[in-house]
């Protein structure tokens, strides 16, 4: 684990007080992302305290991270960290991309706008909202987004030029749009689900 200390000071306090969903949470916290044992324990902390939201983000996060993840528990964890604790943007991002890769283009649009709305200074919101406005076809929407976080993130700048040729490539897309282009927008606007 990344802190075996204070992997033993929990595990200490969890012997003299079982039913501590905060002692388990902290423990799994102590714990790498990858270990099994840290899933086991923000899990023993969400059945301890059902509205613990901080604990249903760091199960989501560990299955979000994990080689083999599991997406859908992922997707539930942070939906569940919303609704309990609606004011972190992070979550709604990390949400925003199980979304996209399971093709659900309108509701990663929302989670991004979300945390935006939330965080009007967050760069990384932007570029995943224009990632998924591009996929869509919205391109000047995803001009707009790449702009803004070109203009937000100071380390985007050795990025900077494959963004800068991408937002020429979208604009080029917008003035000469192709038939092939236009085909895969409209697949990609039907394969969208709620």
């Amino acid at each position: 684990g990344k802190l075996p200390e204070l992997i033993a000071i929990y595990t200490g306090m969890l012997q003299a007080d079982p039913t501590s969903a905060r002692a388990y949470y902290y423990r799994g916290y102590a714990r790498d992302f990858t270990d099994a044992a840290a899933l086991d324990d923000y899990t023993e902390a969400i059945r301890l305290n059902p509205d613990y939201g901080l604990a249903y983000y760091m199960r989501g996060l560990a299955h979000f991270l994990a080689p083999k993840g599991d997406t859908i528990t992922a997707l539930a964890d942070f939906s569940a960290a919303i609704r309990l604790n609606p004011i972190r943007q992070d979550t709604y991002l990390l949400r925003s991309l199980l979304y996209r890769k399971a093709g659900n283009y309108t509701a990663a649009l929302a989670d991004c706008s979300a945390a935006i709305a939330l965080d009007s200074s967050y760069a990384a919101a932007y570029y995943d909202r224009a990632d998924t406005h591009k996929l869509l076809g919205n391109f000047a929407d995803a001009i707009n987004d790449y702009e803004q976080y070109l203009e937000l993130d100071p380390a985007a700048l050795p990025r900077r030029r494959e963004l800068e040729a991408t937002i020429g490539d979208l604009r080029h897309q917008l003035q000469h749009p192709t038939p092939d282009r236009k085909a895969d927008t409209q697949m990609a606007a039907n394969t969208d689900t709620d």
